[in-house]
C-alpha cells in the first residue's frame, strides 16, 4: 500500500520521470491510456469471481471485504488525480502495483487451490473483455 499511496504523490507532484509520463493530452493515445489504466486492475470483477466464483465461507468473505474496499477507494484516489493531471500512463502503472497488492494479500487468505480458480476466472474475464484498439 506504501507504493501505491507513495505514487499518488508523484502523480500529484508531476514530478519528472514519474507520475507525469503523459496521458495523450486529450488526443487518442490519452483516451487508451485511460481504457488501459481502467481495465488494469477490475475491482469490481474480483469481487464477483470471488463471490460467485469460488465457493468461500462468509468469515473469509469477509476477511476479504475490507481489502477489496481499501483498494476500491485508492482505485478512485489513482482515477481523480489521473483525470485532473491527464497522468493515465501513471495510473495503469499505479493500479498494477495495487493489483499486485491485494494480490498478495489474497493469497494470505485462500488457499492455492482456490488461488488457481481465482486466476483461471480473472483469466476468462480478462478474454472477454474487450482491450483498446480491438
Amino acid at each position: 500500500m506504501a507504493g501505491v499511496v507513495a505514487g499518488l504523490a508523484d502523480m500529484a507532484s508531476g514530478q519528472p520521470g514519474r507520475g507525469r509520463r503523459g496521458g495523450g493530452g486529450g488526443d487518442m493515445g490519452g483516451a487508451r491510456d485511460q481504457m488501459e489504466a481502467m481495465r488494469q486492475f477490475p475491482i469490481d470483477a474480483l469481487w464477483s469471481a470471488i463471490s460467485f466464483g469460488l465457493d468461500l465461507e462468509d468469515t473469509t468473505l469477509a476477511s476479504i471485504r475490507p481489502i477489496l474496499a481499501n483498494a476500491w477507494k485508492q482505485r478512485n484516489e489513482i482515477f481523480k488525480i489521473a483525470k485532473e493531471d491527464d497522468t493515465w500512463k501513471a495510473a495503469k502503472e499505479r493500479m498494477e502495483d495495487l493489483r499486485e497488492q491485494v494480490e498478495k494479500q489474497l493469497e494470505g487468505l485462500l488457499t492455492k487451490d482456490q488461488m488457481k480458480v481465482l486466476k483461471k476466472l480473472q483469466k476468462e474475464m480478462r478474454k472477454n473483455t474487450p482491450s483498446p484498439g480491438r
